[in-house]
């Protein structure tokens, strides 16, 4: 049986989070690691990246893994895009 995560709405590097004391980035980390304790290999995320700064990382840290992803209206396709070539 396949498991999948599914995932949407990180909001990394964003005021709005940081403004609520939410670190994005540490959120993302912790939800990386428990998908690794359980074995996970695919992730299907469903946008809603962050600010573009934050696209470089994020996407380092989904290379050990299968993924898929859709674009949340946040999110530019002009900056995704180079990830994909």
């Amino acid at each position: 049986m396949i498991q999948v995560a599914y995932i949407t709405d990180v909001h990394l590097d964003e005021q709005f989070p940081k403004e609520y004391g939410v670190d994005a980035r540490k959120n993302w980390t912790a939800i990386l690691n428990d998908i690794n304790k359980k074995g996970i290999e695919r992730i299907v995320f469903g946008g809603d990246i962050g600010e573009i700064s934050a696209y470089d990382w994020f996407f380092q840290t989904l290379r050990p893994y299968q993924f898929q992803i859709s674009l949340g209206n946040h999110d530019r396709f002009d900056k995704v895009f180079p990830y994909f070539r």
